[in-house]
């Protein structure tokens, strides 16, 4: 039996990593279906090598023999693989019935992370949840982030109006109820925050921040610079500002 060299033969890909806003480079090296390796491409952008443990355990991930890769029908206790078409034809006949008796908003969606990062399932699960029509629907924005999107959405119009701080290139950095290094920088886009905030200790004298050994809180010591007073007056008046346009609303 001759021996196909394209299963074996290294192949090395640049993706962005799909599990959190922060989108760090990734380089992957496969062998066939196996992934080899997993490390941060150091030529991106934003990321410059770094990579967190959740995107090097893609590769366990992966190749977990409990992941899903077909369709799957439970029957009692069990489950067995099926095709799409019946998996299709399993859920027109399940879900109908519930739809017309129990009315649309008994069926409630949950999207996971991956899905915001994956160009098929932002055009797709919009039309789905659309023609759905159920206003159960829940993210994982919703036990996450969701209080941020809130505020956004009430000081800026909309809920993805989410402002992007420069923080490479920041003189004053506030920090109000939060821990970049635990969110490793994900609404921020600003992946290794940690090696980002000891670039701007070395860069600004007036800048120093210090981890527990846990590394479950942060503190950033600021000695104000000239005119930090006007900031905080101007952050006090649009503060209140927004409160007020809520008031309004309501």
């Amino acid at each position: 039996m001759a021996h196909d060299e394209s299963q074996t033969e290294s192949r090395t890909s640049y993706i962005t990593c799909p599990l959190c806003e922060a989108t760090c480079g990734l380089e992957v090296v496969t062998s066939g279906p196996e992934v080899v390796s997993i490390r941060g491409n150091k030529n991106d952008v934003f990321s410059h090598g770094y990579i967190c443990p959740k995107a090097y355990a893609l590769k366990e991930l992966h190749s977990d023999p409990d992941r899903v890769r077909s369709p799957m029908i439970r029957a009692g206790k069990s489950w067995r693989e099926v095709t799409w078409d019946e998996a299709f034809a399993e859920i027109e006949r399940r879900l109908t019935p519930i739809l017309s008796e129990h009315g649309r908003d008994s069926v409630a969606a949950y999207l996971g992370n991956p899905t915001v990062h994956n160009l098929s399932s932002q055009l797709y699960n919009a039309v789905l949840l659309r023609a759905l029509a159920s206003v159960n629907i829940y993210t994982a924005s919703t036990v996450d982030q969701m209080p941020k999107q809130v505020s956004c959405g009430l000081m800026f119009g909309h809920f993805l109006s989410i402002p992007i701080p420069d923080v490479d290139n920041t003189d004053y950095l506030l920090i109000l109820g939060a821990n970049p290094l635990i969110s490793n920088g994900s609404l921020l886009t600003a992946p290794d925050m940690r090696g980002r905030l000891r670039r701007e200790q070395e860069c600004c004298p007036f800048f120093s921040f210090s981890v527990a050994a846990e590394a479950t809180t942060i503190r950033v010591d600021v000695a104000v610079p000239d005119g930090a007073d006007e900031c905080l007056d101007e952050f006090e008046r649009m503060a209140t500002s927004a409160l007020a346009t809520r008031s309004e609303r309501n």
